[in-house]
């Protein structure tokens, strides 16, 4: 009886050191684990960090499309709103791209066909609207057609605010148009700033030059009147013989009253 016991308890004890020896291996096995991931994290921590300082900060500028048109319905009304075909080109996309030219301005409009005299003929603003000839209207005038077709009035992209084209029959709301549409330009008028200027020059090939001023703000203190004057002298030559030009243009007097900021008169003397 007495050694029965003692194997009882012989067994008993070696059943337990086995189960100790085994959560003694485990603990020792999740050691490892534990530092390996610990060693992980924190070298995935570490590179994070890194480039938490060397990460550069970019700043993005962006200019808002037009969202107004005034050649469809004669107001400023929204082209949301417009239920009709009229790209806009503003005077910022004009001074990003550096347009020096009409044909250069409406170069990336949908439906327009431009220098159809070719890239030399920089004299003639002469493109084509949805396959049509269309006519050009500066400030609500139309420019008037050359009896001989060579003499044919050019505006300056210098003076202008913006460029509308008006797509399709709607141009019939100037009277007798093109089946095309039309072009609608806008001068440019004092804008709400006390006062302002700007100088530009441009050069290039061929004896390219290019001088372009801008200046105005509030001719009283209450901005009752105001006014702008802008102008330009500019000129080149071309790679064919007898194709040189020379400009020179000024609005020397524009007067804009606003009375209860409701209505305003203008008067310009161009030369």
């Amino acid at each position: 009886m007495q050694r029965s016991r003692i194997v009882y308890t012989a067994l008993v004890t070696l059943a337990l050191n086995d189960v100790a020896f085994a959560a003694d291996q485990t603990k020792k096995a999740d050691k490892p684990q534990e530092a390996a991931a610990a060693a992980s994290s924190h070298a995935t921590s570490a590179p994070s960090k890194a480039s938490v300082v060397q990460a550069e900060q970019i700043e993005v500028r962006g200019h808002n499309t037009s969202t107004i048109a005034s050649s469809a319905t004669k107001t400023n009304t929204p082209l949301v709103e417009t239920a009709q075909s009229v790209t806009v080109i503003t005077r910022n996309e004009m001074d990003v791209r550096g347009v020096l030219t009409l044909n250069q301005a409406v170069r990336y409009a949908a439906g327009i066909t431009a220098d159809t005299r070719g890239g030399e003929g920089t004299r003639y603003d002469l493109f084509d609207l949805r396959g049509f000839t269309v006519p050009t209207f500066l400030d609500g005038l139309k420019l008037q057609d050359s009896p001989t077709g060579f003499a044919v009035a050019q505006t300056d992209t210098s003076r202008l605010a913006r460029v509308e084209l008006l797509k399709g029959p709607a141009s019939a709301l100037y009277g007798q148009s093109s089946p095309g549409g039309l072009t609608a330009l806008s001068s440019k008028l004092p804008t709400d700033q006390r006062s302002y200027g700007s100088v530009n020059t441009t050069g290039g090939m061929f004896d390219l030059y290019r001088v372009d001023a801008d200046v105005g703000g509030f001719a009283t203190d209450d901005g009752l009147v105001r006014y702008r004057i802008y102008g330009t002298v500019n000129g080149q030559h071309t790679q064919l013989s007898q194709t040189g030009s020379r400009r020179f243009s000024i609005s020397f007097f524009y007067i804009r009253w606003r009375w209860a900021n409701y209505s305003n008169i203008a008067w310009q003397l161009p030369v």
